[in-house]
């Protein structure tokens, strides 16, 4: 019978839509070039993975996350696309490069471009040295569109950022907004 069927999907739907993964204790929202609800995604993915630094896309982050309890089905109207997290490697130069052009929001660097020029970044306090190799995360959208045409390796994970962030937020319980002023756009 339809009715039995409907009740039985809902009830998994529920259950997993439903989950409280945490506690927001204010609105995630944008505060001039400060995205609070990206800084948090790409914190988590970072923070998950132990690398040095994530980027993530404009527009890849849907909605703000409201104060109060955060549910799974929050998180997945924030993140709707099913991307994974990918790990890569780049050298400064590259990242430099990726950051004047995409500026993308970050986590663990710290950049600010002025008409469409990278006048200052750093990774962990430290300017990013052209030779060196850095080691970081992104979502399987950005690396497939914008690493991949560089020429950049990159290891899918398999797991889904949605997941990463819904577990981030898990273990911290409570999260709060973060206004820092990593990235800058003039």
């Amino acid at each position: 019978d339809t009715k039995r069927t409907l009740e039985r999907y809902w009830k998994r739907i529920a259950g997993k839509y439903g989950r409280i993964m945490g506690v927001a204790t204010d609105d995630f929202v944008r505060r001039g070039d400060d995205y609070a609800h990206y800084t948090l995604v790409g914190d988590a993915a970072r923070a998950m993975l132990g690398v040095e630094f994530d980027l993530q896309n404009m527009f890849g982050v849907r909605i703000e996350l409201a104060r109060g309890a955060i549910s799974y089905y929050d998180l997945a109207r924030m993140m709707p696309f099913g991307n994974t997290v990918v790990r890569f490697e780049i050298t400064g130069r590259e990242l430099k490069r990726l950051l004047a052009e995409q500026r993308p929001t970050v986590s663990g660097i710290r950049y600010r471009v002025e008409n469409r020029r990278l006048v200052e970044a750093t990774i962990n306090g430290q300017p990013i040295e052209d030779e060196r190799v850095y080691k970081g995360t992104t979502n399987s959208y950005f690396a497939d569109r914008y690493l991949k045409p560089l020429g950049i390796s990159y290891a899918d994970t398999g797991k889904k950022l949605l997941d990463v962030v819904a577990e981030y937020i898990r273990k911290q319980r409570k999260v709060a907004p973060v206004y820092d002023s990593r990235r800058v756009v003039r």
